[in-house]
């Protein structure tokens, strides 16, 4: 049994017609009749009753058609996995996460990766902020979705979505039923310590530091190593407070916390981010996949859009 006459067979049962099965297939018809033939001598007994209006399938016929369809389907996927094989993409592909990934978009990515190359096993590192990019630049991981900025120069990056900026506060903060908050009124107000490493980009960002007018901000309490230690030290200081992205709540949840809009505040974008210089298929296609399936559901991502200039760079 040819895989080729299952396709004729196939085609035939799709069309009930043999002119459209072969033009479908773009074989001529003696050709596709000569497929149908070679199968019903195998199976002992015709596969359809052909009439001059008609293509309709026998019993032999019906009970052909769905093993037809996973024998194929069978064929199908053993050729991807030897093309994947024989092309290099096999083994691992090690995939950073961020202050919750890309968000709402993180498991379809995944999903949509992982189907694509089913001999590649993704393995998920939980990052801190001021690890990630390094983890990256240093090949601990192949690939990550971070926060942007990050250093282009050694870096090149996806942008899937922006998203605003929102000011984590203790519900008991002398702003917190204020509904919104300045850039001015954020400037004023304490920041848990970060680490030294971070990279400076980052905390220039974050931090604002393009509106402090050269003057360094304030940090209360001692070094914080995760986002989520940060959150915790907000709840309890007194006046402390966190920067974060607007999907943050939903991917952290920390109870006791309000979320305040920064008015003014430039909004915070994701990306998928590799090494400029690993350009290999499988981390080129995470690329392409992560963009991909962020266009197509955008819409899971509450007050998030899409790049105005949405590629690789």
């Amino acid at each position: 049994m040819e895989l080729r006459h299952l396709r004729s067979f196939l085609a035939v049962m799709g069309e009930r017609n043999f002119t459209r099965a072969a033009r479908s297939l773009h074989l001529t018809q003696p050709a596709l009749s000569q497929h149908i033939q070679a199968l019903e001598r195998e199976v002992g007994g015709p596969l359809f009753v052909r009439d001059s209006r008609r293509v309709v399938p026998t019993a032999a016929g019906e009970a052909l058609e769905q093993p037809a369809r996973e024998v194929l389907r069978s064929a199908a996927r053993a050729l991807d996995l030897a093309r994947a094989a024989a092309g290099g993409e096999q083994g691992t592909l090690r995939v950073g996460l961020f202050a919750g990934g890309a968000a709402e978009l993180t498991a379809p990515i995944l999903e949509t990766f992982a189907a694509r190359h089913p001999a590649v096993r993704i393995a998920l590192a939980d990052l801190p902020p001021h690890r990630a990019e390094p983890a990256v630049r240093d090949g601990r991981v192949d690939v990550a979705f971070l926060r942007l900025p990050i250093d282009r120069e050694f870096l090149r990056a996806t942008t899937l979505f922006e998203e605003p900026r929102l000011l984590a506060v203790a519900r008991r903060h002398r702003f917190a039923d204020g509904g919104e908050i300045t850039i001015p009124s954020y400037l004023d107000l304490p920041a848990p310590t970060i680490p030294e490493e971070m990279p400076r980009h980052f905390q220039n960002f974050w931090l604002m530091n393009d509106h402090r007018n050269g003057e360094p901000p304030r940090f209360l309490g001692e070094r914080l190593e995760t986002v989520n230690e940060a959150l915790h030290f907000v709840l309890t200081a007194p006046d402390g407070c966190l920067s974060v992205a607007a999907s943050l709540p939903r991917t952290l949840d920390v109870g006791g916390l309000v979320y305040l809009p920064i008015i003014g505040a430039e909004p915070c974008a994701v990306a998928v981010v590799s090494r400029r210089d690993h350009d290999g298929t499988l981390i080129a296609d995470f690329h392409r996949t992560a963009r991909a399936v962020s266009t197509e559901l955008i819409d899971l991502v509450p007050y998030a859009s899409l790049p105005s200039g949405q590629g690789t760079s």
